[in-house]
């Protein structure tokens, strides 16, 4: 299948629909934040997205790829954030539904309570296409997501690898910062972390729940060091929390960078420009990286060949140009087809790669990220 790349610069309409639910039971507002189309000559399709959050770089970057993608093939485009609010989301779904878009797409924010909003618009035979998280009922046309459980699994391997560098055999302490487990996503990280340890009867893991907030991280952190805990490693699950981890070690004077006297091992998973610097910068040891900007180019492979004609989305190998990846597979379970963006790592021999997600959010997209870590945090 044709891969498909342009850079497209959308203008953002800031207009308000009022539209009934799907039903005609209830009516909500919902902003349209993009309404612009391209002019390539292609039918015009309308593409409703629901995001859970933009809260993260990497949500904004994921909200980028699929509106810019989306754009360049000459369809609408309709988004709303639900701001991690699953009753929110639900509605915004079925307010879109009523519109009768071709297709409505969302990242849920909890996988068990999107279930009654996907239900109620399989009744309307709108198709539903799931990306970064899934859900566990309803009908859904795809879901494109990361494997998140290898990935976890990927950064446990990795903090193994450097501990058995450090002390000749795999033993230590490693602070385990996961993320919510209503979150499907967060939940295979923590899952395939947690397996990959287990194996390793010296090496003691201290986890906790970071709710995805660098501040939750912080302070649990400074807690466990001003107890005065020796350890070894620290990983989290997402890099925007991560962040936390950062703060806390800076202030117990514990920052230093790989080779200097005291470094702890850090790994985290998503790759985002953060990470990239502390990477170049010799703090971090790796990150696993969830590739954002894949996702708008799948959607578009899978929507323009498959799912907008109608056909079942083939199980099977598919390629992406000018990812570090390459090539992606649709896999098919109990719940459906899943098109499976895979992991790998990032670290400082290939931090400079022009192909990282990060580099080309930064240097072809122009999306800057906020550095003020310290303000960030504090305040």
């Amino acid at each position: 299948m044709k891969h498909i790349r342009i850079w497209a610069a959308a203008l953002i309409l800031g207009t308000v629909l009022w539209v009934t639910g799907c039903g005609g039971e209830e009516k909500g507002q919902e902003k349209s934040l993009e309404t612009s189309t391209a002019e390539t000559g292609n039918e015009k399709r309308q593409v409703a997205f629901v995001q859970k959050s933009m809260n993260t770089y990497f949500h904004r970057l994921l909200d980028a790829s699929l509106r810019n993608d989306t754009l360049a093939m000459g369809w609408e485009y309709r988004e709303a954030v639900a701001d991690y609010d699953q009753t929110r989301q639900n509605q915004q779904m079925l307010n879109f539904c009523a519109g009768s878009p071709d297709v409505i797409v969302a990242a849920s924010i909890d996988k068990d309570g999107i279930n009654s909003a996907i239900e109620r618009i399989n009744e309307e035979n709108v198709p539903v296409v799931l990306v970064d998280t899934e859900s566990t009922g309803g009908q859904v046309s795809l879901t494109i997501n990361f494997d998140n459980y290898k990935a976890g699994k990927m950064a446990a391997q990795e903090i193994v690898r450097l501990l058995t560098e450090k002390y000749k055999e795999p033993r230590g302490t490693v602070c385990h910062g996961y993320g919510s487990e209503e979150s499907s996503a967060w939940k295979a990280r923590k899952q395939g972390f947690e397996d990959e340890m287990k194996k390793y009867e010296n090496i003691q893991c201290i986890p906790a729940d970071m709710k995805g907030d660098p501040k939750e991280a912080r302070t649990w952190l400074a807690g466990i060091l001003a107890e005065g805990s020796q350890i070894d490693a620290v990983h989290c699950s997402s890099d925007h929390p991560a962040r936390g981890f950062v703060q806390a070690l800076r202030e117990a004077g514990m920052w230093k960078k790989a080779g200097e006297q005291g470094h702890i091992i850090f790994v985290t998973i998503d790759g985002d420009p953060f990470a990239g610097k502390q990477i170049r910068s010799g703090y971090y040891d790796s990150s696993v990286v969830q590739d954002a900007l894949a996702y708008g180019d799948v959607l578009v492979q899978m929507l323009e060949g498959y799912i907008f004609t109608g056909k079942e989305v083939p199980v099977g190998e598919y390629f992406l140009e000018d990812t570090w990846f390459a090539s992606y597979e649709v896999q098919e379970d109990e719940r459906g087809k899943h098109a499976v963006i895979p992991p790998y790592y990032m670290n400082r021999d290939n931090v400079e790669d022009r192909r990282h997600w990060y580099k080309k959010a930064e240097e072809q997209w122009g999306y800057a990220y906020n550095d003020s870590l310290d303000t960030e945090i504090e305040n």
